[in-house]
């Protein structure tokens, strides 16, 4: 799991680009409250599988997919003093079905399938949390600018 945390602070949208080893995958954006405590509190999230050869999700010439997950409705207000957490992951087991990266029907798999997740964010693949606020303002997180720790222009993620 990837974690960004900003500073204290429609629909909401994680615009990613990726690319993985796995002919199925699947990619959870989610946006938590962080308490002044410490605190990590769920406040919305979406999934998206992906399949190998969708015409929607077609691979770039690097490799890389541009996706967007669409995280579930909320209403909330971040508190003085709290910060707002977009994470990724390659999976949310038992909110979600989990994926066994063949791409065989969820009902009838049997084989399981290790994959490498990678989470482009640079200059040619701007990663972005985009929250709608109040007054149709919208707010974008640019992972890139969080994350000054990565020193690589990509993270990989082995999920077993």
């Amino acid at each position: 799991m990837l974690c960004y945390t900003t500073a204290g602070l429609e629909q909401p949208v994680t615009v990613l680009y990726v690319c993985s080893t796995a002919p199925s995958t699947d990619f959870v954006g989610r946006v938590c409250d962080i308490h002044p405590d410490g605190r990590s509190m769920n406040v919305c999230d979406g999934l998206l599988r992906l399949y190998q050869g969708e015409e929607q999700h077609q691979a770039r010439q690097d490799g890389s997919r541009r996706v967007e997950i669409e995280l579930w409705p909320t209403a909330y207000t971040f508190l003085a003093g709290h910060r707002i957490r977009p994470q990724v992951c390659s999976a949310a087991h038992p909110r979600w079905n989990r994926n066994l990266g063949t791409g065989e029907p969820p009902a009838d798999a049997t084989h399981l399938l290790v994959a490498i997740q990678t989470l482009y964010h640079d200059v040619s693949h701007p990663s972005t949390l985009i929250l709608p606020v109040e007054g149709s303002v919208r707010l974008s997180v640019w992972i890139r600018h969080i994350m000054t720790w990565f020193s690589t222009p990509h993270r990989q993620i082995k999920i077993k």
